[in-house]
């Protein structure tokens, strides 16, 4: 079992696999205060916006050879897990730099900043999972 911590939040992770064959991205179970929000989340790639009590992830798709990933959001006040309709090849999220918008980089990692864009929260539609 994997453990973070994030803005006094504990996050355990468990059952971790390997995807894209490639040495990463790693995903597994994730458990938020010791309820189970969902699987196959990409490990280490966590936003908490604590003022909404919202906890932003990238969730590991599979149908058939076809792969991709999305960005999800867990929320703290009605237990509930989202999901944005946006599908990615690959995806690192990094930040809020205002209340909607969302820093991200079309990489597993934010060192290249040339893979920099924003993910804008009321231009994305979202269900719940």
């Amino acid at each position: 079992m994997y453990k973070i911590s994030i803005a006094g939040l504990e996050l355990s992770i468990t059952d971790p696999e390997e995807r894209l064959r490639m040495g990463g991205p790693f995903t597994g179970i994730v458990t938020v205060n010791n309820v189970t929000i969902l699987g196959d989340c990409v490990l280490e790639n966590f936003v908490y916006k604590e003022d909404d009590k919202l906890l932003f992830f990238i969730k590991y798709h599979k149908v058939g050879n076809y792969q991709y990933f999305t960005i999800n959001f867990y929320n703290l006040n009605n237990l509930r897990v989202y999901e944005f309709d946006r599908e990615f090849e690959i995806i690192h999220i990094k930040q809020f730099i205002t209340p909607v918008e969302l820093e991200i980089f079309y990489a597993f990692h934010d060192q290249l900043p040339h893979l920099r864009s924003i993910f804008n929260l009321d231009s994305e539609t979202f269900i719940e999972v």
